[in-house]
Formats: structure tokens, C-alpha cells, sequence
């Protein structure tokens, strides 16, 4: 895969958390129990077969929303990497308008609209939303169930 990833935004913020430390993952509520330190690894071994990971403003403003789901000083220290993620990554934007008359938006809602919208342009959507993911499938768009690959193996993706 040598397209760009753009994550959804539970992924995200597994990512953003697991990277500051990954026993921040069973401390934050958001995502202990459903992800673990090996589901960090394996998002990682996906994100470096990318030639780049992407963000859209919708996903940052949820995973913003999301990230205070553990205490101090492991929230301000994930703010800060947050931070730097914003800094130095790729935004891409999409008219939520435009999101908005996809024929998912009413059940996929407007982030998960946008992501699908981007899958248009080459982008590889990797999610662990098996609607989000149905959805892109179906409309000839590459994307990546997360819980597909856990059950495949957490050493090996793809």
C-alpha cells in the first residue's frame, strides 16, 4: 500500500495515545478495554506501509473532543502530541455540504461522509467501523477493516 491513510477517528486517537505511551491505552477510557498495546503495533505497522497518514478537520474536532478520556499529566502530555500531530500533517478538507449528499449520510453522519468522500481520491480508509468500511467497499474505495486484520493476525498486515 503506497497510498495515503487517512484514520477514522477511534483509530486516531488509539494512535495519538499510543505513541505518547502505550500504557496510556488501558488508563484511557475511550479506549480500554476494546483496544490494547498490540492493536497500537499493528496500526502502526499499517501506517508505515502509507506514503503519508492525512487528517480532515472533522476527525481532529472528534478526537479532540475525545483525547481528555484519562487523567493528568498523561492528558496534557497527549494534548501536546496532539498538538504536533496538527502541526505537521496533511489536513485535507471536504465541503460538509458536499459530504452531507452522500446517500450514508444519514446513518454514517457527517465524519464518516467525509472519509468516504476522500476514499474517491485514492485515499486508503483505514477503520475499525465495519459500516464505514462496508460502505467504502461498495463504493469501489480501499479501505481497511481494522478487525478484520486484529483476526488475521496482529503481526502481519495485509
Amino acid at each position: 500500500m503506497s497510498n495515503p491513510i487517512i484514520l477514522d477517528t477511534n483509530l486516531l486517537i488509539l494512535f495519538i495515545v499510543g505513541t505518547v505511551k502505550k500504557s496510556y491505552i488501558s488508563a484511557h477510557k475511550r479506549l480500554h478495554p476494546t483496544y490494547n498495546e498490540e492493536h497500537y503495533d499493528l496500526l502502526v505497522a499499517f501506517m508505515k506501509l502509507a506514503s503519508e497518514m492525512l487528517v480532515t478537520p472533522h476527525t481532529l474536532a472528534e478526537t479532540s473532543n475525545l483525547l481528555d478520556g484519562i487523567k493528568e499529566p498523561a492528558k496534557t502530555e497527549i494534548y501536546k502530541y496532539f498538538q504536533s500531530i496538527i502541526q505537521r500533517t496533511q489536513e485535507r478538507y471536504v465541503e460538509s455540504a458536499n459530504a452531507s449528499k452522500r446517500p450514508e449520510f444519514s446513518y454514517l453522519h457527517l465524519t464518516d461522509s467525509v472519509l468516504l468522500e476522500l476514499g474517491k481520491d485514492n485515499i486508503v480508509v483505514l477503520t475499525a467501523d465495519h459500516l464505514l468500511h462496508t460502505k467504502a467497499i461498495a463504493s469501489g474505495y480501499e479501505a481497511i477493516n481494522f478487525w478484520h486484520e486484529v483476526e488475521r493476525g496482529l503481526d502481519a498486515p495485509l
